[in-house]
């Protein structure tokens, strides 16, 4: 199953009466046609690994149509290339960010022909039919002491310093400078970006780079109508677990399918770097050479807007939590100072074994006291649970 558990001061925190819980409220639905009981009618909404949204292509009269689509994320953090359904909608799943982020897009119908509207469709935000009574939060005087929180020792030694301003100058991204020291040295050659802009043939850029580099092929098939490159170095040792594809980094970022680089334009190219031998700091992923592509400056992150055929939307997203703070004092070196926590501990998704068994362990604070432990979550059947129980330390 998987539960939350949470430690708190049976003093200090004084339980509301009137709060429900899982097992009585909202959870159960009776089964009439048998003694079974049923908890959920139907599952509806599957929990999501990531972020998603959906959107739809639109044409020149805001008609949604069938279209192939390249997205890029952020600054080049993710690159996805997908086909529409035949309304013309899409929907991205198990992406990661944090916060809003900007997303790019770009919609070609068959011939290569840019469509110029992509709009993102608005969250299906589940209904929520419940209808609970408000809950009446009664005030009481209690006899339970309040405690300090967040209780500061200084030491006697300790000065005070006047307000100190800290100036700097900007660092220049040495990345893209003739002389930088890169991580996989000196390459055997290469390529800027306006020679590569001016002979591709294809959707990929890496079909530029075929006649540019001794030893390098780039050979592009179509597989069932849809443009697809093969990619090979002489020189790299090639492996049959790792295949013959070289790696390929996007400003640093590696992408294990050059067919990834479809939605990559190149009028961004600043210049392309290439390593026909193999690149041992990059482990078995180096075995077959390298492909360094440099991007101008990151000004698509930036202004996608800018970019010819690209459409930009700005995503809501979500912050991370920050993990709750439980201190550890099983060393000597230990913050001393006097601990007046109320709350001990917190894990919202402590996940039971097979056995259906579970350990977590906290320190007290350093009051004698009673402590409530509250267990509350929903077994692998979908049965809810709640417990409580109390320890006293002394």
């Amino acid at each position: 199953g998987n539960m939350s558990v949470s430690v708190t001061d049976a003093f200090s925190a004084i339980p509301l009466p009137e709060v429900r819980n899982i097992l009585s409220d909202g959870f159960r639905v009776v089964n009439t046609m048998g003694d079974t009981t049923r908890y959920f009618d139907e599952i509806k909404y599957f929990m999501e690994k990531g972020l998603s949204f959906s959107g739809v292509v639109k044409d020149e009269k805001d008609i949604p149509v069938p279209a192939k689509l390249d997205i890029i994320q952020g600054n080049m953090e993710n690159l996805i290339s997908m086909e529409t359904d035949e309304k013309g909608e899409f929907m991205v799943t198990g992406v990661d960010y944090l916060d809003s982020m900007t997303f790019a897009f770009k919609p070609v119908n068959k011939k290569g022909k840019p469509f110029p509207k992509v709009d993102i469709l608005p969250k299906e935000v589940p209904e929520f039919t419940q209808a609970f009574k408000p809950l009446a939060l009664n005030f009481r005087q209690e006899n339970a002491l309040q405690r300090l929180q967040n209780t500061i020792t200084v030491d006697d030694n300790t000065i005070l310093l006047s307000e100190l301003e800290v100036k700097g100058k900007r660092i220049d991204d040495q990345s893209t400078k003739k002389g930088a020291i890169k991580v996989y040295g000196e390459p055997d050659y290469s390529i800027s970006g306006d020679k590569i802009s001016s002979t591709v043939a294809g959707s990929n850029v890496l079909v530029g780079l075929q006649g540019k580099v001794p030893g390098l092929s780039v050979v592009e098939v179509y597989v069932n109508g849809t443009p697809s490159v093969v990619v090979k170095v002489r020189g790299g040792s090639s492996s049959i677990a790792q295949g013959t594809s070289p790696l390929i980094l996007v400003d640093g970022v590696p992408f294990d399918d050059p067919n990834a680089l479809m939605g990559l334009s190149r009028d961004m190219i600043d210049h392309v770097e290439v390593v026909t031998r193999a690149v041992t700091q990059f482990g078995s992923r180096g075995t077959n050479g390298l492909i360094a592509i440099y991007t101008k400056g990151g000004a698509y992150a930036t202004k996608p807007s800018a970019e010819k055929n690209f459409l930009s939307h700005k995503i809501a997203g979500y912050n991370t939590p920050r993990k709750f703070y439980s201190p550890d004092y099983s060393t000597e070196t230990s913050d001393k100072s006097p601990d007046f926590r109320t709350t001990l501990y917190w894990k919202p998704d402590l996940m039971a074994g097979p056995d259906g068994k579970a350990s977590v362990s906290f320190y007290a604070a350093d009051i004698e006291t009673q402590y409530r432990i509250v267990l509350e979550g929903v077994t692998d059947k979908g049965v809810p649970f709640r417990y409580v129980s109390y320890v006293e330390v002394k």
